[in-house]
């Protein structure tokens, strides 16, 4: 076959931006037929690098629509402190807090949830049956900011709904990657897009993290964790860990945020069960580190009059199951890191005890619940 018969495939990396604003290093908010910026300073705006070409015609390449960025993410790129990552110290000396910026969700998202307060029975069914095995969340918190209408209405509220309405719905006939899963996925991403940092989108993330274990969505599970890791990093809170009460956040804020990072932490080592020779992305937190509170006490409410445990107390009924799998997960990392010892052998088995009856626990509430959906008990 002769080379002039042959198809061609090129495809030339994609240049989003007009020339201008390219060559000037600048954002372009990339409007046609003229950005924002050349109309500004009265310029001519050419777009290049937009045609590809496939076998011997040329075509145009452009992005869907829900590739793009929305109008708030572009908006919002300019209104994201960089220093944040930058500098921390000189953030935490000039702002020392991060502007709460907005992100626009999609009509498949917008439709999963509903608007009827009876399409809300998903909730109760969430803090039966999955809560109990990962009590991160402030059952209170959540129906006060989040639930309570007469609370602002934010969308990152709107996306945690969806990925616990994800978690405690049983499966429709297209299995565990569904439009909805796919629709969450997506709205994470314009999160990210939208320079969002926000504990309500972290919690997002750990229940879909959940979800895709619960149903051996891989890689996607293993690296949903890891991003769980670098979100909460930037957002801090495995500092949470190591003080009872944080300087800018009440004592019930810092305990759901130090229970979010501990679920995280457990999930690293449980997401890394099978594959001991991959390290834990979370380092080992101090003897010194602070435990969840009781269940009990974090269900009534009572977390500050409740009483503080630290890693290195041994364990007892009275610290609570959440904080007794938050110890078995540390114990299993350290005992991985060094598996050699008869010591660490005897320590592994009671970890993965531990750590088995938890989630065959958590396993049993979801069959319990999906049998009473379908039967109409519930």
């Amino acid at each position: 076959m002769s080379a002039e018969n042959e198809t061609r495939v090129i495809i030339p990396r994609m240049r989003p931006s007009c020339s201008q604003c390219q060559r000037s290093k600048k954002r372009c908010d990339r409007e046609k037929p003229r950005c924002s910026a050349c109309v500004r300073y009265g310029r001519e705006c050419i777009y290049t690098g937009t045609v590809g070409i496939i076998g011997n015609e040329q075509a145009p390449i452009t992005l869907a629509p829900s590739q793009s960025p929305s109008k708030a993410a572009q908006e919002n790129e300019e209104s994201f402190p960089v220093v944040f990552f930058l500098d921390s110290v000189l953030f935490q000396r000039s702002l020392n807090r991060l502007p709460e910026l907005e992100l626009s969700l999609g009509d498949p998202l917008l439709s999963y949830i509903g608007h009827d307060a009876s399409d809300r029975a998903f909730v109760g069914s969430y803090f039966a049956s999955i809560h109990p095995a990962i009590p991160f969340l402030s059952k209170r918190g959540f129906k006060e900011r989040v639930l309570n209408p007469l609370a602002p209405q934010r969308p990152v509220n709107t996306l945690l709904v969806a990925s616990m309405k994800l978690l405690a719905t049983p499966l429709e006939d297209e299995g565990p990657r569904s439009g909805a899963y796919y629709a969450i996925k997506n709205s994470l991403l314009e999160a990210e897009h939208s320079s969002v940092l926000e504990l309500r989108v972290l919690q997002a993330i750990i229940l879909v993290a959940v979800y895709e274990i619960g149903h051996s969505i891989y890689p996607a599970a293993y690296l949903t964790v890891g991003y769980c890791i670098r979100y909460g990093t930037a957002l801090g809170i495995h500092r949470a860990v190591e003080q009872y009460s944080e300087e800018t956040f009440s004592i019930t804020e810092s305990e759901e945020r130090r229970r979010s990072w501990w679920t995280i932490l457990v999930l690293d080592r449980f997401i890394s069960l099978g594959s001991a020779d991959r390290a834990f992305l979370t380092p080992d937190p101090s003897s010194n580190s602070l435990l969840p509170i009781d269940d009990t006490i974090w269900e009534e409410n009572g977390e500050t009059d409740a009483p503080v445990r630290r890693l290195f107390e041994p364990p007892t009924t009275s610290m609570g199951r959440f904080s007794l799998t938050a110890q078995a997960a540390v114990l299993l990392g350290r005992v991985f890191r060094d598996p050699s010892t008869a010591a660490s052998c005897n320590a592994i088995k009671d970890a993965l005890s531990i750590i088995s009856k938890r989630w065959r626990a958590a396993a049993f509430y979801v069959q319990l619940i999906d049998a009473r959906m379908v039967t109409g008990i519930l």
